[in-house]
C-alpha cells in the first residue's frame, strides 16, 4: 500500500508542474526520486531554483528552508520553497518562499 504523505506530496508536485506549463509555459517537470543526489522536485530548462514543494498541515519552514539552502548552494543556484496552503487549489495562490535578495522589486 502507497504511503499516504507520499501520495499527497507527488499530487501536489504534479498540480504545480501543470501550472507551470499551462500558465508559465515552462518545460517543468517533476525530478525522479532516488538519486545520489537531491537537485529538488521540480526543474525546467534554465532554472536558477532548486524547487521544493510542501504539502503539510504543519508547516516546518524553518527546518525545510536550513534542509533546501546548502543542497542550493551545491547545485550553484537559489532555494524556492512552494508551499500549499489549506483549501487552496490553484498553484498559482500556493506560496514561494525566497531569500529576499532573490525577490525582483
Amino acid at each position: 500500500m502507497s504511503n499516504p504523505s507520499k501520495v499527497k506530496g507527488d499530487r501536489a508536485e504534479r498540480e504545480v508542474v501543470r501550472w507551470l506549463q499551462e500558465v508559465r509555459g515552462f518545460k517543468a517537470e517533476r525530478i525522479r526520486a532516488g538519486r545520489s543526489t537531491d537537485p529538488g522536485d521540480i526543474t525546467w530548462p534554465g532554472s536558477i531554483w532548486l524547487c521544493d514543494v510542501k504539502n503539510h498541515a504543519q508547516w516546518k519552514l524553518p527546518a525545510w528552508w536550513r534542509a533546501i539552502r546548502p543542497k542550493a548552494t551545491a547545485e550553484g543556484v537559489r532555494p524556492l520553497l512552494v508551499l500549499k496552503l489549506d483549501g487552496e487549489t490553484d498553484p498559482g495562490r500556493w506560496l514561494a518562499v525566497v531569500e529576499l535578495r532573490d525577490v525582483e522589486l
